[in-house]
Order: C-alpha cells, then structure tokens, then sequence
C-alpha cells in the first residue's frame, strides 16, 4: 500500500513538472508563486486586521452598552444595538463586515442619526483608519508579491532561452568550425548564417534589426579588413539578453569617462608636441636670420 502511495506521489510530481513547464499554466505558477512568497505577509497582516478588529469591537461594545440598557430609545433600536454590538462576539462579527465588506458601514448610519454623534463619528474614524488606510495598504503589498512572482518568472523564463541559446551557439559554433567558417567571416557569410531560422528568432528576441546586425558587425571589425569570427557576434547577442542592468550602466559611463579623459590628455599632449616642433624650428631658423642680417644690415629696404 505505501508502494503504491509512492508511485502516485511520483506522478504527481510529474505532473507538476509538466504544469510548470507548460505556457498556459503561467499564470497559475505566478499566482502559486505570489501566494507562496507572500505568506508571511499575509499571516502578519491577519494578526493585525485581528488587533484592530479586537480594539475596535471592544470599543464599540463598551460605547453603546449604555444605551442597550436605557429605557428611553425606542425597543426597535435596542435590539439592533444589541443584536450588533451586545456582545464581544458580535461586535466582532460587525467589524469585520464594517472592514471587508465594501459599503458595510453604511447600514450603520443609524449610529450617528438615531443614538449619539460620538459613535458616529468614532465609525468614520475607524473607516477610515482601517477600512481605507490599512486594507489597502496590505492590498498593495499583495500587489507588489504578485508582480515581483512574475517579474521572477519572467527572469526563469529568460535563463531557459539563455540555456537553450548557449546550446545552439555551441551548436552552431562546431558546425562553423566543421565547414572551415569559424575562423573569419565577410558579410556575405554573415548575412547567410543570419537567415537560419532559430537566428531571426533570436534577433527578434533581442530586438535586433538587419541594418543593427550589420552595425555591429562593422563594429566587431576593428581593423577593417571585413572580416569578422562569427562567434563574436555570438558572443555580444548572449550579452543583450534581459534588461539593461545598473552594474551595465555605470561600467559604461566609467569606461566612457576614461576614454574622454585619455583623448584629452592626448590634445594636451599634441598641443605640447606641436609647440615643441615650432620652438624648434625657431631655433634653426634665427642664425640663417642672424647672418643675412650680418651681410646686408636692410635686406629688405629697396635701393634706389
């Protein structure tokens, strides 16, 4: 008998698998996973709608016992005071419908209108408090889990399809290197691999165009020659997947910002080197200067 628990355990684990890996069941992995992340969050979040629930219904219980027992309100009114808020217990039961149910303070009107305008105006308070303020902050915090579950989805999804490509780029890469292509590339070899139909799908995936293609390629040419490896373009396509991380950005402006201080120091560096070359040619120009003056005192005067 246990044998036989096992294995139905085991398919059922199976069929987890497959519920996890099949794309119409995302949305149930996000909502499991929301719900699952989001435990904790919710059990604090019952303990304190219990507190406040708690403070509240004892509050109001003490409130209108008062006029419970007075003779003077109408019979009606007493027994729908009681009937809502005579004991612990149904004072609890009113605060929860007055919290959760939307509009469930408005039967209460009758507090402010028929008994005391203290209790109604501790109604507005406690709706405002707890019903407004509180219950939607902890519907925004759910809200957050439930993003946060799809955005990691998302980002599993995402590390399949990396999987997969650095599969196919392995692939692809000892097939290149069985046909001799894996070395160099021109642009025509380049534009053939980039009809295969698992490559148009990746640069779609990463939202690449034919004229970007061929910018980076010209990009990966640094010495002109036309000629490209083919896995280098590999390469900079697995780094385009996902968004854009800081740690990217700030590299990048780094990098930038020592590239523009090494071009500056090379103009400081030219402009001293041009001013050297002119000093020099100064030089050897004053004697040549210095002797036609010695031979004629006015070499540049016309004699008549």
């Amino acid at each position: 008998y246990s044998l036989l628990r096992l294995m139905r355990l085991v398919r059922l684990m199976k069929v987890f698998r497959v519920v996890r890996v099949m794309k119409f069941c995302r949305s149930l992995r996000v909502l499991i996973g929301a719900v699952a992340a989001s435990m904790g969050a919710l059990m604090w979040s019952m303990i304190l709608l219990f507190s406040l629930g708690l403070v509240g219904a004892m509050l109001f219980a003490h409130m209108v016992t008062p006029y419970i027992e007075d003779d003077r309100y109408d019979l009606e009114l007493r027994l729908f005071l009681w009937g809502r808020f005579g004991t612990w217990f149904r004072a609890m039961f009113t605060i929860f419908e007055i919290t959760m149910a939307p509009g469930g303070f408005l039967a209460y009107r009758r507090l402010h209108e028929e008994v005391s305008p203290t209790l109604g105006a501790f109604l507005i308070v406690y709706v405002a408090a707890v019903t407004f303020a509180v219950v939607r902050i902890i519907t925004a915090i759910f809200l957050k889990e439930t993003l946060s579950a799809t955005q990691r989805d998302d980002c599993r999804i995402l590390e399949l399809k990396q999987r997969d490509r650095e599969d196919y780029a392995a692939r692809l890469g000892k097939m290149l290197d069985a046909e001799g292509s894996l070395d160099l590339m021109n642009i025509e070899e380049f534009h053939a691999c980039l009809k295969f139909p698992q490559m148009r799908e990746w640069l779609a995936d990463v939202e690449v165009t034919s004229t970007e293609a061929d910018r980076l390629f010209y990009a990966l040419d640094e010495e002109g020659t036309g000629e490209i490896a083919f896995m280098e373009f590999i390469a900079a396509l697995l780094k385009m997947d996902g968004p854009p991380k800081t740690a990217d950005s700030v590299l990048l402006f780094t990098e930038c910002r020592s590239i523009l201080h090494r071009i500056k120091q090379l103009e400081v560096n030219a402009g001293k080197s041009r001013r050297k070359e002119h000093n020099c040619d100064h030089r050897q120009q004053r004697p040549a200067l210095l002797k036609m003056n010695s031979i004629d005192p006015r070499p540049w005067e016309v004699r008549l």
